[in-house]
């Protein structure tokens, strides 16, 4: 497949935003539309700023929900504390 134009891109980024871990996967994936989205990144900063930022934003959750003792513990009413790395991050 050849590479997306920046719309097709970013409607296929949104989407995989919704799927957990679909970014993480998306450099294994022999998927036609991640080799024309693959080619895009790669000449496309804003795309490719992007990705890592909801990468970034991936794992900062992750790191959060398994500080909390899961996604289970995370979803009651009791105080999660984010994890130090998350907290550094922000200050």
């Amino acid at each position: 497949m050849s590479q997306l134009d920046h719309a097709s891109a970013h409607e296929l980024l949104a989407d995989l935003a919704l799927e957990p871990g679909a970014l993480a996967r998306l450099d294994s994936t022999r998927h036609e539309s991640a080799s024309g989205l693959a080619a895009h990144l790669a000449v496309c900063a804003d795309c490719s700023r992007e990705v890592e930022a909801a990468r970034r934003t991936e794992a900062a959750l992750a790191d959060v929900a398994a500080g909390a003792g899961g996604l289970a513990a995370a979803a009651t009413d009791r105080a999660i504390a984010p994890p130090a790395s998350l907290r550094a991050a922000v200050a």
